[in-house]
């Protein structure tokens, strides 16, 4: 494994610890409802919508 992997697996961990098994889950769920409409919305050819949308996927993460 590089260094990468092995920081990305802690800091995964990290993450888990944190948050709880529950709110990972959560998070998991509501990102996989939400990024159906997320993918639509991207793939149209209006640069507003589109930016708004990577928008809001950025902050996704973060929930």
């Amino acid at each position: 494994m590089n260094d990468d992997n092995d920081l990305s697996e802690q800091f995964d961990l990290a993450l888990i610890e944190t948050l709880g098994k529950s709110k990972i889950l959560e998070n998991l769920s509501l990102f996989k409802q939400t990024m159906p409409n997320y993918l639509t919305q991207l793939s149209k050819d209006k640069m507003k919508e589109t930016e708004e949308t990577a928008i809001k996927l950025r902050g996704q993460r973060h929930r």
